[in-house]
C-alpha cells in the first residue's frame, strides 16, 4: 500500500512539475508578445508619422511647383 502511495504522490509530483513549466513557459511567451506587441504599435506610429511627411513634402513639392510656373509665365511676359 506504501509503495502505491508513493507512486501516486511521485506522479502527482511531475504533474504538478510539469504544469509549473509549462506556465514559466506561458509567461515567457506573454512577456514576448507584449515586447512584439510594443514593437508594432511604435512601427505603426512611425508608419503614420511618414504617411503625414510624406503627405507634407507632396503638398509642398505642389506649391514649389505652382511658384515656379508663376515664375515661368511672368518671366514670358516680360520678355513679350
Amino acid at each position: 500500500m506504501t509503495a502505491l502511495l508513493d507512486a501516486g504522490k511521485s506522479s502527482k509530483d511531475q504533474v504538478e512539475q510539469a504544469l509549473a513549466d509549462e506556465r514559466a513557459k506561458t509567461a515567457k511567451m506573454h512577456d514576448k508578445l507584449m515586447q512584439i506587441r510594443a514593437e508594432l504599435e511604435t512601427a505603426a506610429k512611425a508608419i503614420e508619422r511618414f504617411k503625414s511627411e510624406k503627405k507634407a513634402y507632396k503638398q509642398k513639392m505642389k506649391n514649389t511647383t505652382a511658384i515656379a510656373m508663376q515664375q515661368e509665365t511672368q518671366i514670358q511676359m516680360r520678355q513679350d
